[in-house]
């Protein structure tokens, strides 16, 4: 199995993402809290907070590996989810289709 390789995503990157990830918990692309993320059938792109335990982060590690996704890990996972009103969660999804699409394309380096 192929290792994933996870990218520390910066909070300014994160930020420009927080309105997409917004939008796609209304319409059901974003997928907020562990148990969630672990039953979500094509995630594209995982956010993961910096103080997740180690096994967990392993877990989804092998998770990203095996859906093809990638992986982010952010400080504060906040400037993320305060969008959506949601301080309390440590992991993120966003499900394969056009808004991980668009988020991808704000995430590249110009």
């Amino acid at each position: 199995m192929e290792s994933v390789r996870v990218v520390d995503l910066d909070p300014t990157a994160a930020a420009a993402v927080a309105s997409l990830a917004a939008i796609g918990m209304q319409s059901g692309a974003t997928v907020v809290g562990l148990s969630a993320v672990r039953r979500c059938p094509d995630p594209a792109l995982l956010f993961i907070a910096s103080g997740l335990a180690a096994g967990t982060r392993a877990e989804l590690c092998r998770l990203a590996s095996r859906k093809c996704a990638r992986l982010f890990r952010l400080a504060d996972l906040g400037v993320l989810t305060s969008r959506f009103g949601r301080q309390d969660v440590l992991v993120v999804a966003v499900r394969r289709g056009d808004l991980a699409a668009g988020m991808v394309a704000k995430l590249q380096p110009p």
